[in-house]
């Protein structure tokens, strides 16, 4: 699996658990080390796609990934289509 994928499937995991959850639970759920969900946890916070639930450590999704695909359905003439 490359980094690409392995990131993806955090990404996608996080989505349907706003809430957030510890670095063992994703790795658990996502079958991949808990040293490297870590790792790609804190790109992805770096990057600015994951934030630190500071009140439990846990992780969650930013409105970034969301934001991403509003700008592209907009920037491809979407609003233009839904009105048509």
């Amino acid at each position: 699996m490359s980094i690409l994928e392995k990131s993806l499937s955090i990404i996608e995991f996080l989505a349907e658990r706003p809430a957030g959850l510890s670095v063992s639970n994703i790795a658990q759920r996502v079958n991949q080390p808990a040293s490297g969900v870590h790792r790609t946890l804190n790109e992805l916070i770096r990057l600015g796609y994951v934030r630190q639930v500071q009140d439990q450590g846990d992780y969650a999704l930013t409105m970034k990934p969301a934001s991403a695909t509003w700008r592209n359905r907009f920037s491809t003439g979407w609003r233009r289509r839904a009105a048509s």
